[in-house]
């Protein structure tokens, strides 16, 4: 689906030198992340003689969020690699990321084939996600033990120069520019302590107001 008719994405924003938002309801944020998860169970090769447990690699902090939930649904081992493209809504010349996966200590002792999918919440340009899957299929930890490896996000942008082996939905250019996806869990991005506290106290005080009078 193209990423601003799905329902619960409203389009803001967009004008004359402003590119355009895709602001992303929590109830679309939740479908996406089911539409997802079914992705990968119907993709999953036949586990055959030689395949093993489903291993979900969360590139944080986007994707740490939809492979947690996919592991809930697939009962699968999680998985996180960390990783920084952006300051704020700005993009770093070169992206970066831990050389280490974080996962309980006795599950990457285990010596058992698995089958491993890299989830992040978008492309972007592709760079990050591109060399965190190859270093995680050649040289992590569990590099010797993968059996199948697939890629996977939420979102797909047309500029990005990696394109994962399934995505739900394709963000397309929309005045000349690739819109930024603003997600549920991001209210808080630009927010102050000050403007944060001001604003919860005002709310906290109305609550007390309503209640005791």
């Amino acid at each position: 689906m193209e990423a601003h008719k799905r329902p619960g994405v409203r389009t803001v924003d967009c004008g004359p030198l402003k590119p355009c938002k895709l602001v992303v309801s929590w109830s679309a944020y939740r479908n996406l992340i089911e539409e997802l998860a079914l992705l990968i169970a119907d993709s999953r090769p036949k586990p055959g003689v030689d395949g093993g447990k489903i291993v979900i690699v969360g590139i944080t902090t986007g994707g740490a969020l939809p492979a947690r939930c996919v592991c809930d649904v697939l009962k699968a081992q999680l998985a996180l690699v960390g990783a920084k493209s952006y300051v704020g809504t700005e993009r770093q010349n070169e992206g970066y990321f831990s050389s280490n996966l974080l996962m309980p200590p006795a599950e990457l002792q285990e010596t058992n084939p698995v089958d491993v999918v890299i989830v992040d919440d978008t492309t972007d340009t592709g760079r990050t996600f591109g060399r965190i899957s190859q270093w995680v299929r050649y040289e992590s930890e569990l590099a010797p033990r993968i059996h199948s490896f697939r890629t996977a996000s939420l979102w797909h942008k047309g500029t990005s120069s990696f394109e994962p082996d399934m995505f739900v939905d394709r963000v397309m250019p929309m005045k000349g520019e690739i819109p930024w996806v603003m997600q549920p869990h991001e209210w808080l991005e630009g927010e102050t302590l000050e403007g944060l506290r001001a604003r919860t106290y005002t709310r906290l005080e109305g609550q007390r107001k309503r209640t005791y009078g």
